[in-house]
């Protein structure tokens, strides 16, 4: 499991199909920015992990739309998105955009 606050989120992308092996992105909620750290032994080294709270602060519930907006110019088609919510978008869980 890749951290105690994310277990649901990777519990419930599994469910869904998520290959983390195949993963390109993560999407994290994030109150300081650290995220990145805590995630990243637990992904496949080409997996990036988008951190934006260190630059802009904690942006609460809208860190993870403001970290989808940062990266959808990226996308590229077959590429795999995994969001991980938590606190205020605590109903939101992880989950992945299939290819």
């Amino acid at each position: 499991m890749a951290s105690s606050c994310c277990s649901e989120g990777w519990k419930q992308a599994r469910l869904g199909g998520m290959d983390f092996a195949k993963l390109d992105w993560v999407l994290p909620h994030q109150a300081n920015g650290s995220m990145d750290r805590h995630l990243r032994m637990h992904l496949p080294s080409g997996a990036k992990v988008v951190v934006h709270a260190d630059r802009v602060g904690n942006t609460g519930s809208a860190a993870i739309w403001l970290a989808f907006d940062e990266i959808r110019k990226s996308l590229s088609p077959g590429q795999s998105v995994l969001v991980l919510g938590a606190e205020a978008t605590q109903y939101m869980y992880g989950d992945h955009l299939p290819p």
